[in-house]
């Protein structure tokens, strides 16, 4: 069942947050064999409402067989009558709208809440082994959503609508409530325009239950701002960039919002306060606009903070905060380049675990003048010192006039074992001299996995 302002119940607890449906686990074998499973919508749609509901069983159905390195092929066979009820087998696996049969608790209503739909599976008896254990066969199953539902499902221009569907479809894999409440399984809806995008743990439960290739990992990633400063003269903009690296398992969201400093809005600039989300797969930058005001007043330059905070489906990255310079009348240069900064070449690099070391370069811009340093580390993520690599920090120096790039390498483990690809971060910390951390203040290093030897 799946709720607003409903508590979970009825769902056994197994490793991991996710969990199977009911007491013991079931699964379809139809996708071992290469097979597939074809859904059918009830073609009376639900009451109340003009939105496209098929449109959204079919991205629903999509949403669970698009994750790659796991057997999942569902069906979309269309509009059709379907006459049974939820308990009785019509040996269809059917979505029928408007709890016909009178078989979900209540009926929903959007300002009070309630059980928005249920799914369930059909068995067959006795059970049979998979790569992971052993389950029951699924052989049919079914969805009935609830009377009343047609303003969750319209909501957000069907996107709410679509989770709902694409939760239930996830009962009649198999898949109990998950205790992760980013998860698309989670008991409550969203109801935040999310869709049917799988959640981390999801995914986690998509390779236990229908395990494909071997050595899929799970890799939610890091979000980082990209860099840790940034400048700009009133009456411009700055535009700042949020990477997901290591990474890009599952949806990922992150609020990133401004905080004032000697600079406060909305005088000086235009407050941000907005969640960016990525989808399961995407690890493209997410970049917003901040506005600087012009108030005609003779001043030094001011400052303000941007932070990330709130992250759900991927951890936090080398670059949490950053500071924003505002300058009296004409442009300063970014700080991002053209300054007198030193930064890493890359926000990511990738290395094979045979391979004995990584180099990183980093880089001086400017002017030169002057001798510099800057202070590196690593950071462990997935990848631990001592184990997969050896960890450690040092000094990069450039004398006066000295602008040309030096390298950091750290020494990478051969763990001889197969195992996931793991990542590490190395990052730079301080400076001395007439520079500041520009550009990339940290590159995340993967390390690829080259299985038992």
């Amino acid at each position: 069942e799946y709720f607003i302002r409903q508590p979970e119940r009825g769902v056994a607890r197994v490793e991991s947050a996710f969990t199977t449906i009911g007491k013991d686990a079931a699964r379809w074998f139809e996708f071992d064999r290469g097979g597939h499973v074809t859904f059918f919508a009830d073609r009376t749609g639900i009451h109340g409402t003009t939105a496209d509901v098929f449109g959204m069983v079919s991205r629903a159905l999509q949403a669970w067989s698009s994750v790659e390195g796991a057997k999942v092929n569902l069906r979309y066979g269309g509009a059709t009558t379907l006459s049974k009820p939820f308990a009785v087998s019509d040996r269809l696996n059917g979505i029928l709208w408007n709890d016909p049969y009178g078989e979900v608790s209540g009926t929903f209503d959007c300002a009070s809440g309630g059980v928005l739909a249920l799914g369930g599976v059909r068995r067959a008896a006795g059970s049979k082994s998979f790569a992971n254990g052993s389950a029951a066969e699924v052989i049919e199953a079914d969805i009935v959503v609830n009377d009343g539902a047609a303003c969750f499902f319209e909501r957000n221009n069907g996107l709410d609508g679509e989770e709902v569907l694409a939760h239930e479809l996830g009962h009649t894999l198999g898949f109990g409530h998950s205790k992760d409440r980013a998860a698309l399984m989670h008991a409550s809806a969203k109801g935040d325009g999310r869709g049917g995008q799988l959640g981390v743990d999801d995914i986690k439960g998509l390779f236990y239950l229908y395990p494909g290739a071997p050595g899929v990992t799970v890799e939610p990633g890091q979000l980082t701002l990209e860099l840790g400063n940034y400048a700009g003269a009133e009456g411009e903009t700055v535009q700042i960039s949020v990477h997901r690296v290591v990474g890009s398992t599952g949806a990922a969201s992150v609020r990133i919002r401004t905080r004032n400093g000697t600079a406060k809005a909305p005088a000086d600039f235009a407050a941000l306060d907005q969640t960016l989300t990525w989808a399961h797969g995407e690890a493209g930058p997410k970049t917003v606009t901040i506005g600087l005001a012009v108030d005609k007043l003779k001043e030094p330059a001011e400052k303000f903070k941007v932070e990330l905070l709130s992250y759900a489906g991927a951890t936090a990255g080398a670059i949490q905060a950053a500071e924003v310079t505002i300058t009296d009348g004409k442009s300063a240069q970014p700080a991002s380049g053209g300054g007198n900064v030193v930064s890493l070449q890359g926000a990511s690099s990738t290395v094979r675990e045979t391979d004995g070391w990584v180099n990183l370069t980093v880089e001086r811009t400017g002017s030169g003048k002057g001798p510099a340093t800057v202070v590196w580390r690593t950071v462990d993520a997935a990848a631990k010192a001592g184990k997969d690599y050896v960890g450690g920090r040092g000094v990069v120096r450039w004398a006066n006039g000295d602008v040309a790039p030096k390298q950091v390498r750290v020494r990478i483990l051969d763990i001889r074992a197969a195992g996931p690809d793991r990542a590490f971060l190395v990052r730079l910390l301080r400076t001395t001299g007439d520079v500041q951390i520009g550009a990339v203040g940290a590159t995340a290093v993967k390390i690829l996995d080259v299985g038992a030897r």
